[in-house]
C-alpha cells in the first residue's frame, strides 16, 4: 500500500502533525508532503515501509519529531535527514539497523536505536550530535562500550544500554559522561566484571 501526495489535499498547509501509524503503508510517494510544510511531529510507526527515497522528507523543513520505528527500512539515512536539520527527537527503534550512519542532526536531543543489531559504536556515529541529552541503545548487540564516543556528547544525561550482551565496563567505559543523570543497565546478561 502506498500514500500518494493527493492524500492530504488541501489540509496540508494546517497539519502540525500526523499520525500514520499502524498501517500496511511500504512505500511513501516522494511528494507526499509537499503541501505539508508546517508539520513538526510524524509517527509512521509500525508500517511496511522499506526503501525510502532520499528526498521523501525534504518538504518537512520544521519537522522536529519523526518516528520510523518497527519499519523494515533500507534508505540512504544521512540523506534523508539532510533535509530535516531541525529534528530534536528521533526514533529508529526496531528497523533492522546493522550499522549506524552519522546523523546530520545538530539540534538533535533524543535518540532511540534500540532493538536493532548494532555491535558498536564508531565515533563518527556522533560527530555533530553536540546537543544530544538522551540515547537509547537497548537490545543491541553490544558486547563492550568504546570510551572514545562519549566527549562528542557533551550534555548527555540519560544512558540506556540495556538487554545487551556487554561482557565487561569500567570507569573507562563511561569516560566523558560528565553530565549523565541516568544509566540504564538492566538486563546485561553476560556481564562479569563491573
Amino acid at each position: 500500500i502506498s500514500m500518494p501526495s493527493s492524500s492530504l489535499g488541501d489540509i496540508g498547509f494546517t497539519l502540525r502533525y500526523i499520525d500514520i501509524s499502524y498501517n500496511n503503508i511500504d512505500h511513501l510517494d516522494s511528494t507526499m508532503f509537499q503541501e505539508t510544510h508546517f508539520i513538526t511531529n510524524l509517527n509512521l510507526c509500525h508500517n511496511k515501509l522499506t526503501i525510502l527515497a532520499d528526498n521523501a522528507f525534504s518538504a518537512l523543513g520544521n519537522l522536529n519529531q519523526l518516528r520510523l520505528c518497527h519499519n523494515p527500512i533500507r534508505a540512504n539515512l544521512k540523506e534523508l535527514f539532510h533535509y530535516i536539520p531541525k529534528l530534536r527527537k528521533l526514533d529508529l527503534s526496531n528497523v533492522g539497523m546493522k550499522s549506524a550512519p552519522s546523523f546530520p542532526l545538530p539540534y538533535l536531543t533524543e535518540l532511540n536505536l534500540s532493538s536493532n543489531s548494532l555491535h558498536n559504536l564508531s565515533e563518527s556515529l556522533f560527530d555533530g550530535l553536540t546537543s544530544l541529552r538522551t540515547i537509547i541503545l537497548s537490545k543491541n548487540r553490544f558486547t563492550s562500550l568504546p570510551a572514545n564516543v562519549w566527549p562528542h556528547m557533551p550534555l548527555l544525561k540519560y544512558l540506556d544500554i540495556s538487554m545487551n550482551p556487554i561482557k565487561m565496563l569500567t570507569k573507562e567505559s563511561f569516560y566523558g559522561l560528565n553530565r549523565l543523570e541516568s544509566l540504564i543497565l538492566t538486563g546485561l546478561m553476560f556481564l562479569e566484571r563491573f
